[in-house]
């Protein structure tokens, strides 16, 4: 199934910027799984990780206002 090789380590679907979450994906290329984590891309934007038709996916996401992004959440300033 393609679908199990993404999946979510924690209770976060990929969608919430408030938590930093992982996701393990099986990396065809290099015949391993590796992790990936939510990351800051600056004060202001967090690349959220997610599982989308198996594959490993990340979104370039604004945080909301009156908060900034800090290892890889969206946290009150």
């Amino acid at each position: 199934n393609v679908y199990t090789q993404c999946i979510y380590l924690g209770l976060n679907d990929g969608w919430d910027v408030t938590k930093k979450e992982t996701v393990r994906f099986y990396d065809r290329t290099a015949g391993k799984y590796v992790e990936y984590s939510d990351a800051c891309v600056s004060q202001e934007t967090v690349s959220e990780m997610h599982c989308e038709d198996g594959y490993r996916k990340a979104r370039l996401v604004n945080c909301p206002s009156e908060t900034s992004c800090i290892d890889g959440a969206c946290v009150p300033r």
